[in-house]
């Protein structure tokens, strides 16, 4: 999949997307590239991820609702909801932001980065778009009363049975990785296996009953800003198409999309990193095989309203 951006009737630039739409029984039906590649999801596996907390049980023992489950599977903007939320979190926990490996970023979201800049205010760990990620970590760790010392390393407890919670939904062993910019391990996987794993948790999230899948499903549906940000693609898409789907996007160019009525997931790379390829290439797919309202607008204006080009997608 090619997506084209042209200026007037000229090609400006051009992004090659990777994709695959799959259904429950593992039917490939769309297909760009090649069958198979090792690539690094990114944060685009956190819904999968936040599935131990319900595994362990730390959920129900430690009192969290859907919106704990959204955070914990967010890549967040760092806006006050997502803060406080996890600086309450923390407490509950009785641990504190120093606890967190993830480190401290500005804020994604402008508005927040702008009035903590004009206030003097200097970012924390709190606003690393991981932090509710690490929390969930922190809430495991209090639950199977073991220590959170360096729970981030690959050898600790936490990370241990976070591969194997992976390697049960890819169907696959994970040998190779790297670090990711959280600090945890990240893993290289197959690109068909994680599509099929989301295409999987799809058919389980379409079930009336309150299985893990489904209440990662519902807390991201119902609590979409808190996976994103009041202002990104992701939330965007969830809100156009409420009860719908499941959106999470993933550090250079990676997205996924699971649509539980239709029990297909949707896997999309672009292979240069660009998050502007990936969306539009989502847009389309969701458009195409589960009728969606897209989101993104493929008019480019310039700075005075006049409209200068346009983005194509070329499947």
């Amino acid at each position: 999949m090619i997506i084209e951006i042209r200026r007037g009737s000229f090609l400006e630039s051009s992004h090659q997307v990777q994709a695959q739409v799959v259904d429950a029984n593992g039917e490939i039906l769309y297909q760009s590239g090649p069958n198979d590649f090792d690539f690094f999801p990114r944060s685009a596996v956190k819904p999968l991820q936040s599935l131990l907390l319900l595994q362990t049980g730390a959920f129900s023992s430690l009192g969290l609702n859907l919106r704990h489950l959204a955070l914990a599977s967010a890549s967040h903007a760092g806006e006050t909801q997502h803060t406080n939320l996890v600086s309450e979190w923390l407490s509950q926990i009785q641990a504190k932001a120093e606890d967190l490996k993830c480190g401290a970023h500005w804020p994604f979201d402008p508005d927040t980065n702008r009035m903590m800049s004009e206030e003097k205010q200097k970012p924390s760990r709190l606003h690393n778009n991981c932090s509710g990620k690490h929390t969930g970590f922190l809430s495991v760790c209090t639950h199977q009363k073991i220590s959170h010392q360096d729970y981030h390393l690959i050898n600790h407890p936490i990370q241990i049975q976070l591969k194997e919670l992976m390697q049960n939904w890819i169907d696959r062993p994970l040998t190779n990785f790297a670090i990711d910019g959280c600090s945890i391990p990240a893993f290289q996987m197959k690109f068909a296996s994680v599509a099929q794993a989301f295409a999987r948790f799809a058919s389980e999230a379409s079930k009336p009953s309150k299985s893990p899948s489904r209440l990662v499903f519902e807390a991201f549906v119902q609590y979409p800003e808190l996976t994103a940000g009041k202002a990104e693609y992701c939330t965007q898409m969830m809100k156009a198409n409420p009860s719908q789907v499941l959106l999470k996007e993933g550090a250079e160019g990676v997205l996924v999309a699971c649509v539980p009525s239709r029990q297909l997931a949707i896997l999309v790379k672009a292979l240069d990193g660009a998050e502007r390829a990936s969306q539009c290439a989502m847009d389309h797919l969701l458009a195409v095989f589960a009728k969606l309202q897209p989101v993104r607008n493929r008019q480019l204006f310039n700075w005075d309203n006049m409209r200068i080009g346009e983005i194509l997608v070329r499947p």
